[in-house]
């Protein structure tokens, strides 16, 4: 979670993935009010899916994935662990283990 306004957020995520040196491909909104957005950047040999939707008025959800394309142009899931802490000191986010994000330590609400 981006601790900003989801018109902020986004902006902020824009700036961050154009300075790296990514070109945006596609920005495709996912619901009628365009509060939750794929964008779909490339850089090289490597592209990044990123989801940022607004969860309340003060933040924004993020969730991504990085792809390195093969020297014979087939795609190649890209797990590589200074790809990702590259992306996610970029924004704050965790670091994915093996894969996967770390465990979630919030107890389960019970009604």
């Amino acid at each position: 979670t981006l601790p900003q306004p989801f018109a902020m957020a986004r902006a902020a995520v824009k700036t961050a993935m154009a300075g790296q040196g990514y070109k945006l491909v596609h920005d495709i909104a996912e619901n009628e009010n365009a509060t939750r957005r794929l964008l779909f950047w490339r850089k090289e040999e490597e592209d990044v899916i990123l989801m940022v939707w607004q969860e309340d008025l003060y933040n924004t959800g993020i969730s991504w994935g990085i792809s390195k394309r093969g020297d014979d142009g087939d795609d190649e899931a890209s797990g590589a662990a200074e790809d990702q802490k590259a992306l996610s000191s970029q924004f704050a986010l965790p670091v994915l283990q093996d894969g996967h994000p770390p465990a979630n330590n919030k107890e389960k609400d019970e009604d």
